[in-house]
């Protein structure tokens, strides 16, 4: 899927291998989300016919907020921040 999606490129053989078809910086963690998973249209934990045909749950604004900012970060986290040096454990 990575490959069809663009963002590796394989070599076969075995010296061969997988590499990123493109910069790390250039790869967001969402363009890698968006090859896997469907966006649901509700996230409503009292199912998809109650926010949209009633007045908005309890939790409805909170999980908006929440999907606002795990959208946010996948699209502004890319592949660079794998070339960063982990902090030494002590």
């Amino acid at each position: 899927e990575l490959s069809r999606g663009g963002l590796v490129t394989a070599s076969p053989g075995p010296g061969g291998g997988y590499r990123l078809a493109r910069q790390p910086h250039e790869i967001s963690l969402n363009d890698v989300v968006q090859l896997f998973e469907r966006e649901s249209e509700s996230f409503c934990p009292f199912g998809p016919k109650w926010c949209g045909n009633n007045e908005p749950c309890p939790l409805h604004d909170s999980i908006l907020a929440m999907r606002q900012i795990a959208q946010n970060f996948l699209k502004n986290t890319t592949f660079a921040i794998f070339l960063a040096k982990p902090p030494r454990r002590k």
